[in-house]
């Protein structure tokens, strides 16, 4: 097809979605998650729910943000515009978060199940914003989880390479597909990239004498869960933090320094829940 066949076509056929120029586009991205956050934040602090309503109203509001994101691609006609993507990832963040506590406290899957089972939850809720929406960030976010899901098991690193040699193939043939919106083909390009880096990951001699993927995997997981115990703990605990003998209001200029044995809330919540703490297998 020349250019005076695509002058034609875009002439007869106009685009009429909503776009922003990529300075804008940020700019709406980043208030967006920030106003998002920023909402939970205060209902929770203004309702103080327990431990198991929290978990339901991240469930909710993820679900919310789904259909508002539906809404907005649709009959608002955004694309491109930052607004949308967020309320897509975002949504798939709360559910995620939301899953993590039903997942050990209301089903009592603990690790190495629990891990695994929250892995997978991500993994699909994320490629679920990819194949409804393309997003590139989704897709991204799926297959880097789907690495460290199959990091969780045995033979770590020929999962990766058995992964890598599906993925690829599949991904290069979506990218090129004429029958796939621009988005998408963007999203399987963004899975491309990731399953050839995660080859190159496996099957390079420097992975192979350093064993990375036999404990990259692994630390990543605890990395990632240690950063986040703290702020975890802190919600959690948000419901009775007023009522907890870790929280010191300041009714004096100098307060009593906290008694022997004293721990501050957040870390009383780790020890109130002491799956958190154990190391993922």
């Amino acid at each position: 097809m020349d250019d005076v066949a695509l002058v034609a076509i875009e002439s007869a056929h106009p685009d009429d979605r909503r776009r922003l120029g990529p300075v804008f586009r940020s700019l709406a991205f980043f208030f967006a998650a920030f106003a998002i956050t920023a909402a939970f934040a205060l209902v929770m602090l203004v309702v103080k729910p327990p431990d198991s309503g929290a978990a339901v109203l991240a469930l909710i509001l993820g679900a919310g943000l789904w259909a508002a994101t539906e809404g907005l691609k649709g009959p608002l006609r955004m694309a491109d515009a930052g607004i949308e993507a967020v309320t897509a990832l975002a949504g798939a963040a709360f559910m995620a978060g939301g899953s993590a506590y039903m997942i050990s406290e209301v089903l009592k899957i603990r690790d190495p199940a629990g891990a695994r089972l929250f892995a997978l939850s991500v993994v699909v809720l994320f490629a679920l914003t990819a194949l409804r929406w393309g997003s590139t960030a989704g897709a991204l976010a799926s297959t880097l989880w789907l690495g460290l899901l199959l990091g969780q098991f045995p033979q770590t690193r020929a999962t990766w390479v058995a992964a890598g040699l599906i993925l690829a193939p599949l991904a290069l043939r979506g990218s090129e597909s004429a029958r796939l919106a621009p988005s998408h083909r963007r999203a399987c390009g963004a899975v491309l990239i990731m399953a050839l880096a995660g080859l190159y990951v496996a099957l390079h001699i420097g992975s192979w004498d350093g064993r990375i993927l036999e404990q990259g995997s692994s630390w990543l997981f605890r990395a990632g869960r240690s950063a986040a115990l703290p702020l975890a703990a802190c919600v959690l605990q948000s419901d009775h933090g007023s009522r907890s003998a870790g929280v010191t209001r300041v009714r004096r200029r100098h307060p009593t320094p906290p008694a022997a044995g004293h721990r501050p809330s957040a870390w009383r919540g780790l020890a109130d829940h002491p799956a958190l703490l154990r190391p993922y297998r």
